[in-house]
């Protein structure tokens, strides 16, 4: 459809076709705990053996030593955490990874057969888990660390339903129409 306005003909898009972001996830943040504990223990051993040390050069090679841990420690886990989103779409779901080298995987919505949750014991403590996307004959893709899992999963598996093509609408209720049949039901009744 096309709307006339001001400035000149403007192309606007209908209602259901056009895609929505649904959320923007990142890694459950708990991950960032240990850097962070460690930022302050370093820091706590650096003003403590900044004030035995007597030599200059030795306070240096603290300080090195602590920038060199900061930052390898601390700092390259935090920008992987900022680097790495999970952005679901009404059509699509696109996966950011990396640092300096960013990596993007979109994920179609009507090619998703199955999602699956698995958590560890620690993920069911802070009610994330990992995320396994099936997508037919294809390896599943794994979300690691999501936060509310289980609410993300039947988000995405509502979304895949209403994404799905015509053609597997019509098998799976043809398939239905014959379990129906098969089992004594009457066709395209529900049971009770």
């Amino acid at each position: 459809m096309i709307r006339r306005r001001e400035t000149g003909l403007i192309p606007v898009q209908d209602e259901q076709t056009a895609e929505q972001t649904v959320a923007v996830l990142r890694r459950h943040a708990r991950i960032l705990s240990g850097p962070f504990i460690l930022l302050a223990l370093t820091t706590g051993a650096l003003g403590y053996f900044d004030a035995l040390l007597p030599e200059a050069w030795m306070r240096i090679l603290l300080w090195s030593v602590a920038t060199v841990i900061i930052v390898a420690l601390v700092l390259v886990p935090l920008l992987a955490w900022l680097g790495g989103r999970v952005v679901v779409t009404t059509r699509r779901i696109v996966i950011f990874n990396g640092i300096i080298m960013r990596s993007r995987r979109e994920i179609l919505l009507a090619r998703v057969t199955d999602v699956t949750v698995r958590r560890s014991p620690l993920q069911v403590l802070f009610r994330a888990g990992n995320i396994l996307i099936s997508m037919g004959g294809e390896k599943a893709v794994r979300v690691s660390d999501i936060p509310r899992a289980d609410l993300v999963s039947a988000a995405l598996m509502q979304l895949a339903a209403s994404n799905e093509p015509v053609v597997l609408q019509r098998t799976r209720d043809r398939a239905e129409w014959a379990d129906d049949v098969f089992s004594g039901r009457e066709p395209g009744l529900l049971s009770a």
